[in-house]
């Protein structure tokens, strides 16, 4: 189990099973997939571990938006 998507799944007030689901319909892939590859195309190419960690939570923030935004437009 993504530990990821259980706390989003947790934070947005819904099961682990309909967030996985919006996120593929709406990018096609897991929304830790999603968060991850965005996070590696805006990090530099020598970020170091704890560096990405701040790229990712960044990231993490404008993706749950984005999926609550969709959600609620459907």
């Amino acid at each position: 189990m993504d530990e990821f998507e259980l706390q989003s799944a947790k934070k947005m007030r819904m099961n682990v099973g309909r967030l996985r689901q919006a996120a593929q319909e709406l990018w096609g892939r897991s929304l830790t997939e999603e968060r991850d590859r965005r996070a590696q195309e805006r990090a530099p190419a020598n970020v170091s571990p704890r560096s990405l960690q701040a790229f990712k939570a960044g990231v993490t923030r404008k993706v749950l938006a984005e999926l609550r935004a969709w959600l609620a437009s459907r």
